[in-house]
């Protein structure tokens, strides 16, 4: 994270080879017969808005671009939303019900609503019930 002030076109040297790693990675699925790439960027919720911003969006466009331009989807998780521990697993129904309208109030018709990384064992069925009725309440 220090390259961030210290290397700066050290980042971009590494972004490039990034990029160029994930569309060929991307091309390969989608020869095997894949339709939908998911990709994640755990980083992005690392390293702020201002970076995210300056460094990761351009890249992140491009990598996009070239899995629509070769056929297929692309999914982007990047981590962050709902906190799956202390919401989605040891909240109330009331608390992730405003979590979930807390998300899509700050988001768009492209938005995607889901944790913030994987669902532990042991999240009651109720809470995970309450994700479903926000969006329903919510009219989504």
């Amino acid at each position: 994270m220090y390259d961030f002030y210290d290397e700066p076109e050290g980042i971009r040297e590494l972004l490039d080879i990034c990029l160029e790693t994930g569309i060929r990675c991307a091309k390969a699925q989608i020869e095997a017969g894949a339709n939908i790439i998911g990709m994640g960027d755990a980083v992005a919720s690392l390293i702020g808005q201002k970076f995210y911003m300056e460094y990761a969006y351009e890249y992140e466009k491009k990598l996009i671009a070239a899995v629509h331009d070769m056929g297929a989807l692309a999914k982007l998780h990047i981590c962050g939303n709902i906190d799956p521990v202390r919401i989605i697993k040891d909240g109330t129904p009331e608390i992730i019900r405003q979590a979930v309208r807390d998300c899509l109030d700050g988001g768009n018709e492209t938005s995607i609503i889901s944790s913030g990384c994987e669902i532990p064992l042991g999240t009651p069925h109720e809470n995970l019930m309450a994700v479903h009725q926000a969006l329903a309440e919510y009219g989504g």
